[in-house]
């Protein structure tokens, strides 16, 4: 599942040509299969090997690439869309939790929910403001399911494409 994670995280090791006709082929069979699939390999665990500390990588890639965890991105929100400059959610650094508070909604993740019964993904790369003076202020979160706060808002079924492509708000 991880076609360009190093293999000592369990991934392929493949370069970007061959993610690209991987892609191509599901795709023709199933896109929505491929877009779910797009969202976990590359929105999640490609971004993660490339912005994340090595920490990040040991913890995180190893299940992620072997199917144990099902991941994605959620930077899209309900007013935004994918206008990052207009990204509302926003992330306050609390002193005594030595750690970050997020707020806000993602709307649109693919991966969002997994199951009819609204089983949530398991781990997500979110979008956040960590400030409000320049267009570096933004940062990515890793969030698990499970975590305080972190739950699935509506599923979103009804769409005129992608139907089998399971989508959230979070």
């Amino acid at each position: 599942l991880g076609l360009t994670i190093p293999t000592k995280y369990n991934g392929s090791s493949m370069d970007a040509t061959a993610s690209v006709i991987v892609h191509e082929e599901l795709s023709y069979s199933d896109p929505s299969l491929c877009l779910s699939y797009l969202a976990h390999s590359v929105l999640f665990c490609n971004n993660l090997n490339v912005n994340g500390t090595e920490d990040q990588k040991r913890k995180w890639l190893p299940n992620a690439c072997d199917g144990t965890t099902i991941g994605g991105m959620g930077m899209s929100e309900p007013m935004a869309g994918t206008d990052v400059l207009g990204m509302k959610s926003n992330a306050v650094y609390d002193d005594e939790m030595n750690g970050y508070i997020l707020n806000g909604t993602k709307m649109w993740i693919t991966n969002g929910t997994l199951d009819k019964a609204g089983e949530t993904g398991d781990i997500f790369l979110v979008y956040a403001r960590t400030g409000n003076s320049s267009r570096m202020d933004i940062t990515s979160f890793v969030v698990e399911k499970g975590m305080e706060g972190f739950r699935l808002g509506q599923k979103i079924e009804d769409k005129l494409g992608m139907r089998a492509s399971p989508t959230a708000e979070l």
